[in-house]
């Protein structure tokens, strides 16, 4: 009986921690209040990267970066860059939602 369940258990649990992990990346950004790309974005500047350099990796324009910052700013309660990045370093995931 137990070889006719180990491997249907072991499926189910293999389906429950990807769910899990899924659900767990996915929380972060809706924890904080903030979208994904305002989540990225964020990461981005905690991890050091200047408006532009976060336009060019991202695909997007300049304005559009300090748009996704401006919101980050409002939704997280900080006023500039390094208290961003301060509260980005505090968040609980795997690398900012890379």
């Amino acid at each position: 009986m137990l070889e006719l369940l180990g491997p249907a258990l072991a499926n189910a649990h293999k389906r429950t921690t990807r769910a899990q992990s899924k659900e767990l990346s996915l929380s972060a950004p809706t924890m904080l209040g903030l979208t994904a790309r305002e989540m990225r974005v964020a990461g981005l500047v905690a991890d050091g990267l200047s408006d532009k350099e976060i336009a060019r990796q991202l695909g997007v324009s300049f304005a559009t970066v300090r748009t996704h910052l401006n919101n980050a700013f409002k939704k997280l309660g900080t006023r500039n860059r390094t208290e961003l990045a301060t509260a980005m370093h505090n968040v609980p995931t795997s690398k900012h939602s890379h």
